[in-house]
């Protein structure tokens, strides 16, 4: 499982790489952000063109994808000259998209769903409720359950707020997978997956970090 890759092409590379090695041939469930940068020298586009050219299990669409493919891209307007140039960046970014390729961003699904171990599993980005609010682990039970948005699966999967940790609530594991790709005021040269598995008593969820080489 991989999340927030933020057009860290290279580190997306090292994971890949990292489940061959340990031979791990599944295929890989994607949690969105794949695209947006913030650090200059990432590879958006080689980023793109593997995920569209390999088998991947599943995908979602993370906020930045509809930043992307809505008006949200043109109507923003950056203060710092960090997040100008990140917008010219994304700009450029794309007008270099085919229409199918747009179109393939554009139409991603905000869930994914599939069962392991008898158990009902979720993938969304930040949550079942928002694509842009996380499942906060030190919410109330109320918010939690408002963040859910009536979705009841016993494994939750997400993304978007860049921490690895697994917790269980209200009867749910949750799986936070961490960033592929963090943004420049958090950038350390980890680069964070996860991997879900069978095993003969149920499941495991092993959170696993690399040092970008």
């Amino acid at each position: 499982m991989v999340t927030d890759i933020h057009g860290n092409a290279k580190g997306y590379e090292q994971i890949l790489s990292e489940l061959k090695s340990n031979g791990i041939n599944h295929p890989p469930l994607l949690l969105g952000d794949l695209f947006w940068t913030g650090i200059e020298g990432r590879r958006p586009r080689d980023v793109l063109e593997m995920v569209t050219s390999m088998p991947i299990f599943g995908i979602v669409k993370g906020n930045t994808e509809s930043y992307i493919t809505s008006s949200w891209l043109d109507a923003w307007e950056p203060n710092s000259e960090e997040d100008k140039r990140e917008k010219r960046s994304m700009k450029a970014f794309r007008s270099s998209l085919s229409a199918v390729e747009y179109d393939f961003i554009r139409n991603l699904p905000e869930a994914f769903s599939f069962r392991l171990s008898n158990r009902s599993c979720l993938a969304v980005h930040a949550s079942p409720a928002d694509i842009e609010r996380g499942m906060i682990v030190n919410g109330s039970s109320e918010e939690w359950r408002r963040r859910l948005n009536g979705a009841r699966p016993d494994i939750l999967i997400t993304g978007h707020l860049h921490r690895a940790f697994t917790h269980i609530s209200n009867g749910i594991t949750h799986i936070c997978v961490g960033a592929a790709g963090r943004h420049p005021g958090e950038e350390d040269g980890i680069v964070d997956y996860a991997v879900l598995d069978e095993t003969a008593v149920g499941f495991a969820a092993m959170h696993m970090r690399l040092v970008q080489a």
